[in-house]
């Protein structure tokens, strides 16, 4: 299944808990890196995000979202059980967009309010925000912790986005 009109390649990555992720690039992406790289593979930001979460997830007593804010994107991950409800990346053009998509996947997820959590990485002062605003409806939202094992790759990976710091984890 793709986007209407959407003309670009489609690709696949296996996750985490068998579940397959297909998206789409645009054209002549995977040839122009294939070409440039030797040893080229290609994720999809949900499925880096899915796949580090998912490792937390199944050890966790508790059901647990995970959002992490990108720009003007809001990439969450819901897991329950040891299981993943929920997956997927939404555009936003205010906070409280992205406050909404958290709400409706919880929703949906069928989560806990006073008992389940909510872990938000991003831009300090949006995540500040979406964090108040959450703990509006859900008892425990929480900022999400820097993973402190990319510190042994370098300090200098703290400033890049949260989800090629956790593709350098992946890997």
């Amino acid at each position: 299944a793709s986007f209407p009109g959407f003309d670009g390649e489609m690709l696949s990555s296996s996750l985490r808990g068998d579940i397959t992720l297909v998206y789409g690039v645009m054209d002549g992406i995977t040839s122009f890196f294939n070409r440039t790289y030797t040893r080229c593979t290609f994720h999809h930001t949900i499925g880096v995000l899915h796949d580090f979460y998912h490792r937390k997830a199944a050890l966790a007593n508790s059901a647990k979202l995970y959002a992490v804010l990108l720009g003007d994107r809001i990439a969450v991950c819901c897991f329950k059980g040891g299981k993943t409800m929920l997956a997927a990346v939404n555009t936003f053009r205010h906070i409280n967009d992205a406050a909404y998509y958290i709400i409706a996947a919880w929703a949906d997820a069928r989560m806990d309010a006073k008992a389940d959590e909510v872990q938000i990485a991003g831009d300090n002062k949006e995540r500040n925000t979406l964090i108040d605003t959450l703990r509006q409806q859900i008892t425990f939202v929480m900022a999400a912790a820097f993973p402190a094992s990319i510190l042994k790759r370098g300090s200098s990976l703290q400033n890049i986005s949260f989800d090629l710091t956790l593709a350098a984890l992946c890997e």
